[in-house]
């Protein structure tokens, strides 16, 4: 290989690495740039166009372009039927829902065609270690200090409900602990393996109080389902390092409840609160009826974004429950399935699930392989957590779902670098 190519190919991946970094930081700020008149770039045009950029650095480069297929192949169905909406809905509200699933599908699919070695597979892990350590701290800080102004700006009202989720950057507490749930399981199985040990030990650290301060009750039963598939391949050091976590995370628990009399009361009944409400969901289970019997008249076709949420505004306002509470379920329907199957028919739940199958056959495919079995196992306890937490939330109603991809594509990044190189030195 001549210098001039060996200088081009590093300048390219160095490009790459700038951009990783990007859409790293960017999944935890909420970002707004002002270009002209009226007309503003939000988080999703700017995630957009750094999975874009990245999509064309990756297509430039001879030989890589054909490792898509599958992706687009599985992706495709979904494409379809939600463009197939346009004449009924508009073309806004499907160039919407086509952007929100295309970033969750540029990001899980890209991470394991431009990190295919070692050194770049370290360099990104460091990277969407480091962002996701920064935000955890963030997170922490928010609930620490629920009247600051500087920190929860906007989101105020929670302390109505005796309690201040940390949530970081992201728009919502439980967007937030979906993201911590699938980044401590790739943190779990990167300290197994042997990758970025000290990351990943910093990671489960900060991420184990942060998870637990999110108050998503969903995201913990989760991350509870999530670990019971990965325990038993866990070696015995690792053990001890979860022992540490959650030790760690009891501490940071005492400590935050300490802070003061109004703040600690408040933070400790909302702990107990929610732990002894962990199965129990009464206004969701009092709109959930209501959903099913909307799913069998408009399931087939679905009411399209904007009547959904009319739709979900009327049936909100005729239940029992007091003001604050009736504007947090007329938001979403709090749960993905009814959510995808109301807006857009339940053939596109049907196209979510398959655009899925690529993730889940790798991880079958190497279920049973020395080295790789880990990685299978984490994308497993990382699909499990998100199915099981989607039956009480809405995880891809924002941009922020491509963070939950992100670490999935890491996953399947390192289980290809096993199945192609064996595992890491000692």
């Amino acid at each position: 290989m001549s210098k001039s190519n060996v200088r081009a190919q590093t300048s390219a991946s160095g490009f790459e690495f700038l951009l990783l970094g990007m859409l790293a930081v960017s999944l935890h700020f909420d970002l707004a740039i002002p270009v002209c008149g009226r007309l503003t770039f939000y988080q999703n045009e700017i995630l957009l166009a750094i999975l874009a950029i990245l999509t064309l650095v990756m297509l430039w480069k001879s030989g890589r372009a054909a490792e898509l297929t599958p992706w687009i192949l599985a992706f495709l169905p979904l494409t379809l039927w939600i463009g197939a909406h346009i004449p009924d809905y508009g073309a806004w509200e499907s160039a919407r829902a086509l952007l929100r699933f295309g970033q969750f599908f540029l990001a899980l699919s890209l991470v394991p065609l431009l990190l295919t070695t070692r050194q770049a597979l370290e360099r990104g892990l460091r990277i969407v270690f480091a962002a996701g350590c920064a935000a955890c701290l963030w997170g922490l800080a928010q609930t620490a200090f629920p009247h600051s102004l500087f920190l929860n700006d906007g989101h105020l009202n929670n302390i109505v409900f005796h309690f201040m989720p940390g949530r970081a950057g992201m728009s919502h507490h439980n967007q937030w602990s979906a993201y911590l749930v699938a980044w401590l399981l790739l943190a779990s199985a990167c300290l197994a393996r042997g990758f970025q040990r000290r990351w990943a030990i910093a990671a489960l650290m900060l991420g184990a109080p942060a998870l637990l301060f999110s108050y998503s009750r969903g995201a913990w039963l989760g991350i509870l389902f999530g670990a019971a598939f990965l325990e038993p391949t866990l070696p015995r050091s690792m053990r001890k390092i979860l022992l540490w976590s959650v030790g760690i995370l009891g501490t940071a628990a005492v400590i935050i409840v300490a802070l003061g009399p109004q703040r600690g009361e408040g933070t400790a009944i909302a702990l107990v609160n929610r732990c002894a409400t962990l199965f129990k969901a009464e206004n969701r289970s009092a709109l959930y009826p209501h959903l099913l019997q909307e799913l069998r008249s408009h399931g087939s076709w679905g009411l399209g974004d904007k009547g959904f949420r009319q739709r979900l505004e009327t049936l909100a306002q005729n239940l029992p429950i007091c003001a604050e509470e009736r504007q947090a379920l007329s938001a979403h329907a709090h749960n993905l399935y009814l959510q995808i199957s109301l807006t857009w028919g339940w053939p596109a739940l049907l196209g979510w699930f398959l655009a899925l199958s690529p993730l889940t056959w790798a991880a079958y495919q190497a279920r049973k392989t020395p080295g790789e079995k880990i990685w299978a196992l984490a994308i497993f306890a990382a699909l499990a957590a998100f199915l099981l937490q989607s039956f009480t939330d809405v995880l891809l109603l924002h941009a922020r779902g491509a963070a939950i991809a992100l670490c999935w594509g890491f996953l399947i990044a390192f289980l290809n670098y096993e199945h192609k190189n064996g595992p890491p030195a000692a």
